[in-house]
């Protein structure tokens, strides 16, 4: 038995038992201080009267407390004889203090508080809510209020549901609706089918009691549908009839906020992690998630459960490994509430501070909405995502731009759900205002007209370097969309696309969250919280060195400045591509990983005056099967490579002096240059934001920046008011700022709009055919 589960019995075993002799105690130990009742002139049969007046007031919460059906209190059993993990949890306590039951409050975790001391905030936030709740209760006055009216496409459908908590659809295609005050069942999901199968009457009359608030609906593979209420009680509703789960409340003792059946056992977010187990038909706890706030649990694929609260985001490694934490929120953060998979098998949550977008394991990757707390998250099948948040309204993303509607439109600020149907209509709960509904199409077309202006836009900064930018205008460390902010053995490090931009030096972090250094002839790789140095030996050139890279497989590539590029996989494994002429007398500028795990290198190859002519490509690729290398014979638009970048479709961007490349997946490549429109032409690197428009940094001629949307070509300089003409690199974050950063350093930060006043445009006058990539 462990520390924790010895304290957490010995805890339960000092819990007070009360029973009815202690309870009919109490009234004559109260009468001994009445002087009323020590009066002995007073009749004796008077004195008695009051004395069981005053025992019946005693008993009487007790008695309607226990008129119902009895529930048995399960037995205390030995947590020893259960592994740690959601299989195999330490029971909670039998015994509670029979005062602390009596009074016990409805607790409604609103998560809201942060602060220095956020359990006090927390409390706070509670009992907040708990008056909101109180009063909140549906009377016959707001039941008979008129039906709201239709904003948009939306059509109300349910309105008197006024805080819808959750709907669920089972194996039939019936959709079960649990809000505040019950549960609705719709037959295949019609609501001209619609039968209340939880209302406060039904539980009145089947356990003559009132009707805790509910805050959690789940299903299980039999189809029992489970709910969790604000008390911590847990009923189940099978074979048409609502039961109350033994213990549940005594064991639980706090608002449940998630309830999820994953194998044969379901489990219970709360104030800890609870589960029924099946077998010995008991509601269990897990002391090692004791009084930790739980807040969702998430199934990604049906194999794998993941379950998000105050203290991070855990993932469930089977019955003898428990659960391993995947990521811990920063305090602004304050705790996981729902989470869902993006593309590229990220994982997208929900927070009190906005959305936090991680790798598999467990990165940073993308901030947004910082401020808002998301209730929840439901991806557009088009792209971007629908999101719920308790005070900003509901919110949609098309990838690029947010937009917004809610109580400005005669909505509410506070979107409780999101369910999209069969038929692919989007249905959300507004709290006080009901459910509505709409088609998706004519949803999101609609939200397009309601931009989100809730951050206002601020005008153009220039700042000394990245270091400078990123500590005014970011969180001391985060990561917004191209723009990252990593503290790498105490010194913040700025990374831009990838490229490490300050302090200056050769430098990368992968989209995984993986770093690499080179600092003179140390190699430094920062993966999995882990640091690994690598020394390499003096006879490599390493101070010739202008470009690092670090591949999927934790390999280091060096590029030299014409000496060569080095592959570093520990300190005894080296291995230098000195040998191949292709890589001597050719300085390396760049690096870069396909889809398919094969490196693409970019050299510019001098010009051989003697002979008149390169001697060198300008692209290569390393595969399983050897070099290849290709120049403009191939289809590129010029035979040099300043610049290489994979877009989302897997398709390479290849920038030259002379215009740029597209080679798709399949190999086939397309050039663009001044005969398409690119004018100028000389590409230094490249950005690709969320709308898939190219961004193209112009540093040699000093021709400022230039964009493509696939149709024509935009461009803005000095002239255009931009703070420089020399531009080396450009990047996007998620706030709608593009980070301009000019070749002496200097960084400008400026709004999106900026760019879309005024541009200059270039037609494409030859649209290019694409031609095979081949050696």
């Amino acid at each position: 038995m462990n520390e924790d589960q010895q304290r957490f019995l010995s805890a339960e075993q000092m819990s007070p038992q009360s029973d009815d002799s202690d309870r009919a105690a109490a009234p004559s130990e109260e009468s001994a201080r009445i002087p009323f009742l020590r009066d002995p002139s007073k009749p004796l049969a008077l004195r008695l009267g009051v004395v069981a007046l005053l025992f019946a007031l005693a008993l009487y919460p007790f008695l309607r407390r226990t008129s119902g059906p009895v529930t048995e209190i399960p037995q205390r059993i030995d947590s020893e004889s259960f592994p740690s993990g959601p299989s195999g949890l330490a029971s909670g306590g039998a015994g509670v203090d029979q005062v602390r039951a009596m009074t016990q409050r409805y607790q409604i975790d609103t998560g809201q508080k942060t602060g220095e001391s956020f359990e006090e905030d927390l409390e706070a936030a509670i009992a907040e809510e708990d008056a909101a709740v109180a009063s909140e209760a549906p009377t016959e006055d707001k039941e008979r209020s008129k039906e709201p009216r239709s904003v948009g496409p939306l059509s109300p459908v349910l309105s008197d549901i006024q805080r819808p908590i959750q709907a669920l659809r089972d194996s039939e295609g019936n959709v079960w609706l649990a809000h505040l005050w019950g549960v609705t069942f719709l037959k295949g999901g019609s609501v001209e089918q619609r039968k209340d199968v939880l209302t406060r009457a039904i539980y009145d009359q089947e356990f003559n009691d009132d009707l805790p608030p509910i805050t959690a609906i789940g299903i299980d593979d039999h189809g029992t549908i489970w709910l969790g209420l604000a008390n911590g009680q847990v009923m189940r509703y099978e074979r048409y009839e609502w039961q109350i789960v033994e213990g549940s409340k005594e064991t639980i003792r706090a608002s449940i906020t998630s309830v999820k059946a994953f194998g044969k056992d379901v489990y219970f977010a709360s104030k800890g992690l609870f589960k029924w187990d099946s077998q010995f038909r008991r509601m269990l706890a897990d002391p090692n998630f004791r009084d930790r706030r739980i807040f969702d649990f998430y199934t990604p694929t049906p194999n794998r459960l993941l379950m998000g609260g105050r203290h991070g985001l855990w993932e469930f490694q089977g019955i003898e490994n428990g659960w391993k934490l995947l990521w811990e929120p920063l305090k602004k953060d304050y705790a996981v509430y729902t989470t869902l998979t993006e593309e590229a098998q990220s994982l997208l949550l929900g927070t009190g501070n906005g959305l936090v977008s991680i790798s598999s394991r467990g990165v940073v990757q993308d901030r947004a909405l910082q401020s808002e707390q998301i209730t929840a998250l439901l991806p557009d099948p088009q792209g971007g995502h629908w999101v719920a948040t308790r005070r900003g309204g509901l919110k949609y993303s098309n990838g690029e731009d947010w937009f917004l509607v809610g109580a400005k439109e005669g909505l509410s600020d506070y979107v409780s759900l999101l369910y999209l149907d069969d038929a692919q209509e989007l249905w959300i709960g507004f709290d006080q205002k009901g459910i509505f509904k709409a088609p998706l199409t004519k949803l999101r077309q609609w939200m397009l007209e309601h931009p989100d202006e809730s951050l206002p836009e601020v005008g153009p900064q220039v700042f000394a370097n990245a270091c400078d930018a990123a500590a005014a205008l970011l969180t001391d460390i985060t990561s917004s969309g191209d723009v990252v902010v990593e503290e790498i053995d105490g010194q913040k490090t700025v990374f831009l696309s990838g490229k490490q931009t300050c302090p200056a030096a050769p430098g990368y972090r992968s989209l995984d969250g993986s770093i690499v250094q080179l600092k003179g002839w140390n190699v430094f790789i920062y993966r999995d919280k882990e640091r690994t140095e690598i020394t390499l030996p003096e006879t490599i050139p390493a101070d010739k060195a202008s470009v690092v890279f670090l591949d999927s497989r934790n390999n280091v590539w060096l590029g030299t400045e014409g000496q060569g590029v080095f592959l570093v996989r520990s300190e005894t494994d080296i291995t230098p591509f000195q040998d191949a002429k292709e890589l001597l007398d050719n300085p390396v500028t760049t690096f870069a990983e396909d889809a398919k795990g094969r490196i693409w290198i970019g050299t510019v190859p001098p010009y051989d005056q003697a002979n008149q002519r390169f001697n060198h490509h300008n692209l290569h690729l390393v595969t399983s099967d050897g070099w290849y290398h290709f120049d403009p014979r191939n289809g590129l638009a010029h035979i040099s490579t300043q610049a290489l970048h994979v877009r989302r479709d897997g398709s390479l961007l290849v920038g030259t002096h002379a215009g740029f490349s597209i080679i798709d997946p399949d190999g086939k490549v397309v050039s663009y240059g001044p005969k398409e429109g690119l004018n100028p032409h000389f590409v230094n690197s490249f950005a690709v934001d969320r709308k898939d428009r190219i961004w193209i940094a112009h540093q040699y001629f000093g021709d400022g920046v230039s964009w493509f949307d696939g149709k024509n070509f935009y461009r803005v300089d000095e002239k255009k008011g931009l703070f420089n003409n020399r531009i080396a690199s450009v990047a996007h974050d998620r706030s709608k700022r593009v980070w301009v950063v000019a070749s002496n350093g200097q960084v400008g930060v400026y709004p999106l709009s900026f760019f879309k006043k005024d541009p200059y445009v270039e037609p494409v006058k030859n649209q290019p055919r694409p031609r095979p990539l081949v050696e």
